[in-house]
């Protein structure tokens, strides 16, 4: 009987035993950090440059502006290091936009997390830096003129993400068409995209876009501009001298012109 009852107090205590053992719960920041960590090979090729990397960041965590993080290393191949892991969260909200959206002619490139050796585990740019696969730009595509579906989808992405780093240095236009958006560490206003928008116009505009493309730059920037406060009309309108004084007399005044004229009818529309 004795054999019995200890039989059975032993049966359940092994029962009970796997439902005693504390599960760690993993937060979120945890989860983010493993799901974007670079792959075993990328981090062994990187963790000999990591007392390096540790002063860069130092270095330029240290400055103001807090810009300008971005090397290669020999050792590593194909291969951008960049500071500052805002780059990888802002890359996931343009992705996802292209995505929900259906923008099939846009892109943004994976980013990675490196883990610089010796620091602190916690999501912080002094403890990590972001990796990204070196991209090419094809000179084919680039000599084109961007065409009226490309410029919607851009425009779309600006709007519905608030991307407003849309100077030509910081996409590549890829073989296969699509744009690809690599700088994600800059500017971001949901609330008022229009910075984005007359970014597009950075450029020489007789031959950059197509006319229909160019068009429909300029009906967007018009239709924000027809109801932009007054301080935030006064700053788009000094972006839009800048840039239309860089082209041609005769093309900054028809430009101009329709701008002003489309203004015009949207404030018609709005008040």
């Amino acid at each position: 009987m004795k054999k019995l009852l200890f039989l059975l107090i032993a049966l359940a205590g092994s029962t009970l035993k796997p439902a005693a053992v504390a599960i760690r719960s993993v937060s979120p920041e945890e989860a983010f950090i493993e799901k974007h960590l670079v792959d075993n090979a990328t981090k062994t090729l990187l963790d000999q440059y990591s007392r390096h990397l540790a002063h860069l960041v130092k270095k330029i965590h240290a400055t103001q502006a807090r810009k300008h993080g971005v090397w290669q290393f020999p050792g590593v191949p194909g291969r951008y290091v960049k500071y500052n892991i805002k780059r990888v969260i802002m890359r996931n909200r343009l992705a996802r936009c292209i995505e929900e959206e259906g923008l099939a002619l846009l892109h943004t490139p994976q980013k990675y997390l490196y883990h610089i050796k010796g620091q602190h585990k916690n999501l912080h740019n002094l403890n990590y830096v972001v990796v990204i696969n070196e991209l090419h730009a094809d000179p084919e595509e680039k000599s084109k003129p961007m065409t009226l579906e490309q410029i919607k989808q851009v425009i779309t992405l600006i709007e519905k993400t608030g991307h407003c780093s849309t100077f030509g240095h910081n996409y590549l236009r890829l073989s296969d068409g699509r744009i690809s958006f690599i700088d994600t560490d800059g500017t971001f206003n949901k609330e008022n995209p229009i910075q984005g928008i007359i970014g597009l116009l950075n450029h020489d505009l007789s031959t950059y876009y197509t006319p229909k493309a160019l068009y429909y730059i300029l009906d967007t920037v018009a239709q924000h501009l027809a109801h932009l406060s007054r301080k935030e009309n006064d700053k788009a309108h000094r972006h839009l001298s800048n840039f239309l004084g860089d082209q041609s007399r005769d093309l900054k005044n028809k430009l101009t012109m329709v701008l002003t004229k489309r203004i015009a009818q949207y404030k018609k529309q709005y008040y």
